[in-house]
């Protein structure tokens, strides 16, 4: 989320000063944009000015199929799960979806364009799937027509499953988008949403574990002596009073991170083991410099699990505008019809020419 700053009436400046690398500027804008309202009070605008419902509109819009997109690696991807995939082939290739690892960084967002037939209130769904980050939320912000329609809109949650599945903006109480009649745009981008507090602060905490760990070798060396007691409790001031404050910081951020999420698993293991280490640390200060290489890795891991946080893949198969009174599609097919397609795939693979690139076939 952007920072904002307090200006009084006047002039001011404003430097930046070089540390590391090179960069140019085309300008300098300062803008004083208000945060988006809360859906409550959109709602409650619906109300005052008439708006109502829609009745028996569907629209699908392909996700393999953009009018814009933020960077050339969101290519069109196959998917050959499943015959719910829109569209699905059992034995040649289709481009159905579009994301997954490729879209995952920061920022990166995706633009689709559609026409709805009448004005009045829609619901937004999509045909999504988060297999890849496991026990974490990927985090997607919506935009309509370029604006953000409402608060909420801003982090759009969805959840780790091993399969595809239906996620309409809202959930249980899906939201209302009032869209006009004609072209619209929708836009994801991704956003760290709920995680990004927790990305903050435990990055910072790393930092802080990472400059004692230089204080700690330029005593030690990078290979100290297992059997001397290097007292750095006392050579080091303030070492202590720093463990105990990471300690404290990432206890908070691990109890934030089960609140989110739900869960205990591979997400937080990284903390326990860096807590549980700082732990003994302020119980047996001597035993600091022999464990220093365990102490190294452990710190990598947070490290590596920030990572992981940041980045946030997700693979979307259609998105959907639908009246609230429509019945939306099932995000997957039935057995027989899964078996069916299956089983057209393995014999297909027999007479399938999937190592040929060219125009060998009559279309």
């Amino acid at each position: 989320e952007p920072f904002t700053f307090f200006f009084s009436s006047g002039v001011h400046q404003i430097t930046l000063s070089v540390q590391k690398g090179n960069f140019a500027i085309d300008e300098i804008s300062l803008s004083n944009d208000h945060a988006s309202e809360p859906y409550a009070m959109i709602k409650a605008g619906y109300k005052r000015n008439a708006y109502a419902p829609t009745s028996n509109h569907l629209i699908k819009i392909e996700g393999e199929r953009p009018i814009l997109r933020s960077d050339p690696i969101l290519q069109p991807q196959s998917d050959a799960s499943g015959p719910a995939t829109s569209p699905s082939d059992p034995v040649k290739i289709r481009m159905n979806t579009v994301g997954g690892y490729n879209w995952q960084y920061p920022h990166q967002w995706i633009t689709w364009e559609f026409e709805v037939p009448e004005s009045g209130l829609y619901n937004i769904a999509t045909r999504a799937r988060q297999t890849y980050n496991q026990g974490t939320l990927t985090t997607r912000r919506l935009l309509i027509d370029g604006e953000v329609p409402f608060a909420e809109a801003d982090a759009i949650d969805f959840p780790y499953e091993r399969d595809w599945y239906i996620r309409i903006i809202g959930e249980d109480e899906p939201y209302l988008f009032y869209l006009e009649k004609g072209r619209h745009e929708v836009s994801l981008e991704v956003v760290s949403g709920q995680m990004a507090e927790t990305i903050r602060i435990t990055e910072e905490t790393v930092y802080r574990l990472n400059y004692a760990y230089r204080r700690i070798i330029m005593i030690t060396g990078t290979n100290p002596d297992q059997f001397r007691d290097y007292y750095l409790e006392q050579e080091i001031p303030g070492l202590m009073e720093n463990f105990a404050e990471a300690k404290e910081a990432l206890i908070a951020e691990k109890r934030r991170l089960e609140q989110i999420t739900g869960l205990r698993g591979a997400v937080t293991a990284s903390f326990d083991r860096v807590i549980l280490q700082l732990e003994s640390f302020e119980r047996r200060p001597y035993t600091i410099a022999s464990r220093l290489t365990t102490y190294r890795d452990n710190i990598g891991a947070l490290a590596g699990t920030m990572l992981s946080l940041k980045n946030q893949p997700l693979l979307i198969d259609y998105l959907l505008i639908a009246s609230p009174d429509v019945e939306l599609p099932k995000a997957t097919a039935g057995f027989i019809p899964r078996t069916v397609f299956r089983l057209r795939r393995f014999f297909g693979s027999f007479s399938e020419d999937y190592s040929t690139v060219g125009e060998i076939y009559d279309k």
